[in-house]
C-alpha cells in the first residue's frame, strides 16, 4: 500500500499557521474598530461643542454690550435681547442666563426659573468682556465678549477632552 496521507506533525503545522493568520486578521480588525470608536466619540464631542457654542453666541450677538452682565467670576452670563424694535425704542426680553450646573450641563435659563439643557459633558465655562487688551470688569464699553468652554467625556473607556473659544461681538446697540 502506497497511500499518501498527512502526518500528525504536518496537520499541527498547518493548524498553527492557520491560527497565526486568524490572529493577525483579528488584531487588524480590532485595531480598526478601536480607531473607529475613538473617532466617533471625538466627532460626537465636537458636534456637541459646536451646537453649544453656536447656541450661546447667536443669542449674545443679538444683545448689546451694555445689556450683558458676567457673574460668578465669569462662570455665568446674563443678558437681554431686543424683542420689539418697531416702536422707535427697543423693548427687551427678560433676562437670559447661561451657566454650568452640578451635572456638567450647560443650562439656558429663560424665562426666569425655566431651565433648558443646551449641552452635556461641559467641564468648565468662562465668559470674559474683552476691552482689546485684557478681560474687563464690566461689558459696558468692551469691544467683544470671549466665550470659552471645556468638554470632557469618556467614550468606550477613552477620555476625550475638547476646549473651544469664540470671540463674540454684540450687534445691537440701541
Amino acid at each position: 500500500m502506497n497511500e499518501r496521507a498527512f502526518t500528525v506533525l504536518e496537520l499541527m503545522v498547518a493548524a498553527a499557521i492557520f491560527i497565526f493568520i486568524i490572529a493577525g486578521i483579528y488584531g487588524i480588525m480590532n485595531a480598526g474598530r478601536s480607531v473607529y470608536d475613538a473617532d466617533m466619540g471625538r466627532l460626537d464631542l465636537q458636534a456637541a461643542a459646536r451646537r453649544a457654542l453656536d447656541t450661546v453666541t447667536s443669542e449674545i450677538r443679538q444683545s448689546s454690550m451694555s445689556n450683558i452682565s458676567i457673574l460668578d467670576s465669569g462662570a455665568r452670563i446674563v443678558f437681554e435681547i431686543p424683542s420689539d424694535i418697531s416702536s422707535g425704542s427697543a423693548s427687551y426680553s427678560g433676562p437670559i442666563s447661561y451657566y454650568l450646573n452640578d451635572d456638567s450641563q450647560l443650562i439656558r435659563e429663560y424665562p426666569s426659573g425655566t431651565e433648558n439643557v443646551v449641552a452635556q459633558y461641559v467641564s468648565w465655562l468662562e465668559f470674559c468682556c474683552w476691552d482689546g487688551s485684557s478681560c474687563a470688569a464690566g461689558c459696558n464699553g468692551a469691544d467683544s465678549l470671549i466665550v470659552r468652554m471645556g468638554f470632557n467625556r469618556t467614550y468606550k473607556q477613552r477620555a476625550m477632552v475638547l476646549n473651544v473659544t469664540e470671540n463674540v461681538v454684540a450687534r445691537n446697540d440701541f
